[in-house]
């Protein structure tokens, strides 16, 4: 936790913090001082609360005359700290006449730094997500046959990992044929095709932690070009894993990426990954343009790809978790790609 100063309080609005901190998925917002920390939410969410927060919460009551009454409570804290990333500017306008002469300060993103590196708990609900990933993907690929749509397989990966776990952490890419060339294709009522080229792109949620994972898969004897994409992306994607360790830059391992591509590498047109936990996408970024040096206890994606207009497009995704030696593949799906 955090070292608060006196006369501070913190404001904390942003759901996945709110969650991380206290353990309540609702609705509301959490006050932190030195000696006290306050989870605010209305009656509909007050049973549910009371079942999940951590011990160290009081409960403050959103009813008739909340906004007085809180700041009665915090009469003694005279700067507040806001999450600048989420707090809109009219939401803090409105933040401001609740709780008036108080000077304003940036948390300057605190607790987004705090959810970088996981602790065993977190690390333990995300391989299980990963896990039931695993076992949808493998039940998917039994049902890839000629004449299928591409709705049909994202449904069935919704309806799937809301039966083993608790639903999918983003709405899956299905992409078959020339539509892989786009990163995000939507999915829809394109069948599948004898010797046609399949990409999908999938996550599961489970206690709230999320997974994330792509594949590609050829029908029969698939499409040649995209073959021999794939081909390659195999051999990067494999020695960008074996790179992952504690004090890598992000950037050096696009570097090295995108040398490994060579000319291809024009056709990887997305950052190399970005991180998972709470949230589908969160720090560290493994943008092109990011600083970030990666840390042991990080969970990231490493997940290059290819994307060819009017041929087609691949991309394999792992998530991996940093760890002192290297690192750790959580996603165990198989890369054999032909479908018979």
């Amino acid at each position: 936790m955090i070292r608060i100063n006196n006369g501070s309080a913190y404001l904390i609005t942003k759901p996945e913090h709110v969650l991380y901190l206290s353990g309540f998925d609702g609705e509301g917002f959490l006050i932190l001082t030195r000696n006290s920390k306050f989870l605010a939410t209305d009656q509909r969410y007050w049973l549910r609360a009371k079942g999940k927060i951590k011990k160290t919460f009081r409960l403050f009551g959103l009813k008739t005359g909340w906004e007085k009454e809180l700041n009665k409570t915090l009469n003694k804290f005279k700067t507040v700290c806001f999450e600048e990333d989420h707090l809109t500017v009219s939401g803090l306008r409105k933040w401001k006449k609740i709780l008036p002469k108080r000077k304003w300060k940036e948390s300057l993103q605190v607790f987004k730094k705090m959810r970088l590196v996981k602790t065993d708990k977190e690390l333990f609900k995300m391989k299980k997500a990963a896990a039931f990933g695993d076992v949808i993907l493998k039940k998917i690929k039994g049902k890839l046959k000629p004449g299928i749509t591409e709705s049909f397989i994202a449904s069935s990966i919704i309806c799937l990992a809301h039966e083993l776990a608790d639903g999918v952490s983003f709405d899956p890419i299905v992409a078959f044929g020339k539509n892989a060339a786009i990163p995000h294709h939507l999915h829809g009522k394109t069948r599948l095709k004898k010797d046609d080229a399949i990409l999908i792109d999938m996550g599961v949620k489970y206690m709230n932690y999320m997974s994330d994972m792509t594949r590609c898969f050829f029908v029969g004897k698939g499409i040649a070009k995209v073959r021999q994409m794939h081909e390659l992306l195999l051999k990067v994607q494999k020695t960008a894993v074996q790179m992952v360790r504690p004090g890598i830059k992000v950037k050096d391992l696009i570097l090295a990426v995108r040398g490994l591509l060579g000319k291809e590498a024009k056709y990887f047109t997305h950052g190399l990954g970005h991180g998972v936990g709470l949230k589908i996408h969160e720090g560290p970024s493994l943008s092109e343009k990011s600083d970030d040096v990666l840390d042991a206890g990080m969970v990231i994606t490493i997940e290059p790809g290819i994307y060819k207009p009017g041929i087609g497009g691949v991309r394999i995704e792992d998530m991996v978790v940093v760890k002192e030696k290297g690192g750790e593949v959580i996603t165990k799906s198989g890369k054999k790609t032909f479908l018979r």
